[in-house]
């Protein structure tokens, strides 16, 4: 195969220049094509302010328009139905509303990781020493929602189909990064458990939260049966509930 030899043509632009060299080359002409760009002159001075024109005749007044006649009365509406006693108010369950709170005084912490608990699950625990109770609004025929003795939540004599949410204060401090933090709700002997997703923790340091579960009590046996609540972390931490709030409706 024969090879010819690139070679410029007279009168042809030379495209092996970069840009910058084409322009330069431009700029520095022998003989540039004048330019000739449009300047504005200078204002000229303002003319004399014009005589005010006269001002025109005013115009007549319209004439008063016709008084439109009244309209009819229209009839009254009924009187409305008698209010019902209340009853609907209470939802299908027949559970009446309340709540309380369970305020842990202590500030000690606890240890919680992977090593700890049961395969990583530690309870957590209010010391009946350290607890501050406001119970004044608990449902009627309820008794306290956290027993301070089993260290567990207590649905008994709430009614079946009632909703319960339970908002757990809590810190966390962390000793690694990227630290996943769990919590549930189990009702051990139903095999029911409300496992909540809290956070993965980027970064060491102390964290606060406030976690609600609802839980819907939908057999006899989870009214009597008393959840216990637990924590997990896949890294040692440092874990302190503030406080349990359960609210039933």
């Amino acid at each position: 195969m024969s090879i010819s030899q690139r070679v410029d043509i007279p009168g042809k632009a030379n495209h092996n220049k970069s840009y910058a060299e084409a322009v330069e080359s431009l700029q520095l002409s022998e003989n540039p094509i004048p330019q000739y760009i449009p300047v504005a002159g200078p204002q000229g001075p303002q003319g004399p302010q014009g005589a005010r024109g006269a001002e025109g005749p005013k115009g007549d007044k319209g004439e008063k328009g016709e008084r439109g006649l009244k309209g009819d009365k229209g009839d009254s509406g009924e009187n409305g139905r008698d209010g019902k006693d209340g009853k609907d108010a209470i939802p299908p369950s027949g559970q009446l509303p309340g709540w309380a709170s369970y305020i842990n005084k202590d500030t000690a912490c606890n240890i919680v990781g992977l090593s700890r608990g049961n395969d990583g699950w530690s309870q957590v625990v209010i010391d009946k020493r350290n607890i501050l109770i406001n119970k004044d609004f608990l449902p009627k025929t309820s008794v306290d929602l956290w027993n301070v003795e089993t260290q567990r939540l207590n649905f008994k004599r709430l009614k079946v189909g009632a909703k319960v949410s339970v908002t757990y204060d809590f810190n966390i401090t962390t000793y690694s990064n990227n630290t996943e933090i769990w919590i549930r709700t189990v009702f051990p002997e139903s095999n029911i458990s409300y496992t909540q997703f809290v956070a993965n923790l980027k970064y060491q340091y102390s964290y606060d939260f406030s976690v609600t579960q609802h839980i819907y009590l939908n057999t006899e046996k989870m009214t009597t049966e008393s959840p216990l609540v637990e924590v997990r972390s896949d890294f040692d931490s440092e874990f302190l509930i503030k406080s349990i709030t359960v609210h039933v409706s």
